[in-house]
């Protein structure tokens, strides 16, 4: 590395240091508000829990990890069937058809588990 690509990745790391920086001050700064406003005044933890929309926004990520979990064990399944049998003979294919009706069954069974509510 030259003096001048030094100099650059210097100034980057400078910049990269600044911006962090302000978006470091800008959340301290909302944080600052956040609790000036939990604390008292006309807006308190009351009214912040009494919200609707604090009770109506609630993320449940049982479905996304069941999915994920899903997606793991076909890819581990995948490879198994790569590491075990010669890619495309018919071991192989069988490998992963079972492979990927599994998938299906436990993606099905995430959906049962966890049905979307309207």
């Amino acid at each position: 590395m030259d003096d001048t690509d030094t100099s650059q990745a210097i100034r980057e790391l400078q910049q990269s240091v600044a911006a962090l920086q302000r978006r470091q001050d800008d959340l301290a700064l909302k944080a600052q508000v956040f609790a000036i406003k939990a604390a008292g005044g006309t807006w308190g933890w009351d009214r912040f829990l009494s919200e609707p929309e604090f009770w109506e926004n609630v993320y449940d990520s049982g479905m996304a990890d069941c999915a994920s979990r899903c997606i793991r064990n076909l890819q581990r399944a995948y490879a198994s069937c790569d590491t075990n049998h010669t890619k495309g003979s018919p071991e192989w294919a069988h490998c992963r058809s079972v492979a990927l009706a599994d998938a299906a069954l436990c993606q099905d069974r995430c959906s049962e588990a966890n049905p979307v509510i309207p």
